[in-house]
Order: C-alpha cells, then sequence, then structure tokens
C-alpha cells in the first residue's frame, strides 16, 4: 500500500469546544538552548480541564527532566523536541506529526499503547534519501516503537552504517507476542542499504 500522508489514531477534528494551547504562549522558547520543560508542563496542565490539543511551533524546545505529554500533541513541520541525556519524554497522549523530524538530542522518547498507530523513523531525522545515514533514527524509533508494536518505512533508499539492533527492553515489548513490526511501502519500495563493515543490517539478539 502506497504511503500518502501520516494518519494519527484519531480525527484530526476541532471544534469551538476543543482547546489548542501553544506551547510559546506558556513562556516556551523553541531556541534549542533555554529549557522549555516547566514551560510545556504548564501548557499541559492549562490543557487538561477541558481537554484538547498542546500544539508546538516551529522551534527546537530543549526538555532537562522526565516529562509526560498526556494530552493530545500537535508538531508543525521544523518543531521537535530536544532531550536531555538520561531525560526520558513520555507520550501518552495522541501524537500529531507529518513525516519530519520531531525528536532530537541524546535522551530516550516512550510512546504508550494508543498514541500512535505506528512510528516514524522521520521523526528522529532518518531521509530515504540515499545519502543520510539513518543507523540512529532507525534505532531510536525501534526503541521507541516497543508498546506501539510497528516501525512503518516509507518508500525510500535508507543507509544505515550500524546495525538496527536496539530492540526495547520495556515491559510492554514483552506483551507484543509477535514482536515489532517493520513495514515498508512496498514491494522494491522501501530498501535498507547496509554500508556498515561488520554484522548484518537486523540484529536479534537474546
Amino acid at each position: 500500500m502506497p504511503f500518502h500522508s501520516f494518519q494519527v489514531a484519531q480525527a484530526n477534528t476541532f471544534t469551538e469546544e476543543t482547546s489548542i494551547i501553544i506551547v510559546t504562549t506558556y513562556g516556551a522558547t523553541g531556541d534549542g538552548g533555554a529549557d522549555d520543560t516547566a514551560a510545556i508542563q504548564a501548557a499541559i496542565d492549562a490543557c487538561k480541564p477541558q481537554g484538547g490539543t498542546v500544539l508546538f511551533p516551529k522551534g527546537t524546545y530543549r526538555i532537562s527532566s522526565n516529562i509526560t505529554l498526556d494530552e493530545r500533541v500537535q508538531f508543525l513541520n521544523a518543531a521537535k523536541l530536544s532531550v536531555d541525556s538520561g531525560v526520558t519524554v513520555t507520550i501518552s497522549g495522541v501524537i500529531d506529526a507529518g513525516m519530519y523530524q520531531i525528536f532530537d538530542g541524546n535522551g530516550s522518547v516512550s510512546l504508550a499503547t494508543g498514541s500512535c498507530e505506528y512510528v516514524l523513523p522521520q521523526w528522529w531525522g532518518a531521509e530515504g534519501n540515499d545519502s543520510t545515514d539513518c543507523a540512529a533514527a532507525f534505532n531510536s524509533a525501534l526503541i521507541a516503537a516497543g508498546n506501539v508494536g510497528t516501525v512503518f518505512i516509507p518508500a525510500g533508499v535508507y543507509r544505515i552504517s550500524a546495525p538496527i539492533s536496539s530492540w526495547p527492553t520495556t515491559s510492554g515489548f514483552s506483551t507484543q507476542r509477535s514482536g515489532i513490526i517493520f513495514r515498508g511501502a512496498g514491494n522494491g519500495d522501501t530498501i535498507i542499504k547496509y554500508t556498515g563493515t561488520t554484522g548484518y543490517a537486523i540484529e536479534v539478539r537474546p
């Protein structure tokens, strides 16, 4: 089945009763340097009384401590979370994002069951242009897919210089009886090129 656009788990429709909370209204800078954790938490809290969507405009939002985004979150193109090392961002609300990068940094992202239909490597910067090294992006997507169950790889040629081997160790992964599914866009449409000198493109270890 050809890939046309990313579909979130719920319809992206808004009514008069639906709130759209913009994180910059609550003090987030999106400059990549300032700590935006508290501002993002304030936006999430403001959304809770009646529900709605927390919107991230273009910018890089640094996260310095663990945070749970339990409301619907929408990332516009060029909006991304930069997660500090040792920090985990947990998303249990629905993700509304396109086929572009929304996560950055050395921290971790945990996606809850129901947050999305599948995980896209593009969310960590993968590009199917037969040029970009996508190894780190694929491994990050694999880790995040532990509770979701599926990594979808749109049409393109993806180069990886290291094996895809970062299998989740979360309890949620153990409930995925069939493991994680890697799904491409169709026969010959999604290609993974392994450029490493040792090992294999996909490695499974006990």
